[in-house]
């Protein structure tokens, strides 16, 4: 019975306070939107349709950058060796080490080639012509002239000059145009590589060489020759008999000569920069350059000869001249 009773009376209280309206505080209402007049503006273009995209656009392979591993230098380098042939090295190696004719390397028609160890050196032949190749003075072949193809060339050798002037000459001709090999020529003292090419007209008449190093060997030799005959000369071959007039900073300390070769000696606070060049005084009082030499231990010009006047002299116009004169002559 207690249990009918508690059942109505929460069906009541329910139906009570359950179907009780809100108050108007509390009742909810949407927003709405404003709606607000929208002028239209001329643009001066037009804006494209944008059509929307169904596929994902896909990034471009060739802007897309890998990111490489370091690598040492030495993997580096392996990889560039790997990466030429030996044919393409050889031919390289070949374009580098080539030296061709040019325009200021010649003595009128001689074609000048300083030597270098190991170079290879273009020459220009013609079938109607004969090239001559001239090595340095003095030296010898030490074994026949090798040359790659035998049957279509001609090669002949011989000789010019006495002992130390003595000079081999090699002799070029070819039998055809368009032939191309190579020339080997080996001597007691130097190795010749050539790339030998025939033409229609273009030859070369002469070929000759400069060679640098021997040059600055022999000049070295001469200086230290030149200082061992200043201490060794006698005194009373000796000739001080010398006037200096003029002045200026570089004038000499003193003159003197060995019956062979005239020593001019400066002030040791003169600077190798400053010094100036030497003329000798001609018949007809002209002044003209002869050959001399400085030595650094004595500070002093060498002249390899004798004369009875000359100056030093630095400028033109405002120049500083300084008069040597050999009063024994």
């Amino acid at each position: 019975m207690h249990k009918f009773l508690m059942t109505i009376l929460i069906f009541f209280c329910f139906f009570v306070f359950g179907c009780q309206t809100p108050s108007n505080k509390e009742i909810f209402v949407p927003a709405k939107r404003a709606q607000h007049s929208v002028k239209k503006i001329d643009l001066p273009f037009e804006i494209p349709e944008l059509k929307p995209i169904n596929k994902p656009l896909k990034p471009n392979k060739s802007q897309i950058k890998k990111i490489e591993k370091f690598k040492p230098i030495e993997e580096q380098r392996l990889e560039q060796k790997k990466h030429y042939k030996p044919k393409e090295v050889i031919e390289q190696l070949r374009l580098i080490s080539k030296q061709t004719p040019t325009i200021g390397g010649s003595i009128n028609a001689i074609s000048l080639y300083p030597y270098i160890e190991g170079a290879l050196y273009d020459i220009y032949t013609s079938p109607f012509h004969v090239t001559n190749i001239m090595l340095q003075p003095g030296e010898s072949l030490t074994m026949p002239i090798v040359i790659g193809d035998s049957v279509r060339w001609q090669v002949a050798e011989s000789y010019s000059g006495k002992g130390d002037k003595k000079r081999v000459h090699i002799f070029l001709k070819p039998f055809y145009q368009g032939l191309k090999t190579n020339l080997v020529i080996a001597t007691d003292k130097h190795v010749y590589h050539f790339e030998i090419k025939s033409f229609k007209e273009t030859y070369q008449s002469a070929v000759s060489f400069t060679y640098p190093v021997d040059e600055f060997e022999q000049l070295q030799k001469q200086i230290e020759e030149d200082s061992k005959v200043t201490h060794s000369v006698e005194v009373q071959n000796l000739n001080f008999n010398y006037s200096i007039k003029g002045k200026a900073s570089f004038k000499p300390l003193s003159v003197f000569d060995d019956r062979k070769k005239t020593y001019i000696q400066f002030p040791d606070s003169i600077n190798y920069e400053d010094l100036p060049p030497l003329f000798i005084l001609s018949h007809n009082k002209k002044g003209e350059l002869v050959n001399y030499r400085y030595l650094i231990d004595i500070n002093s010009y060498v002249v390899d000869r004798l004369f009875s006047k000359a100056f030093l002299q630095i400028g033109n116009k405002r120049s500083q001249r300084v008069y040597i004169i050999n009063n024994s002559k």
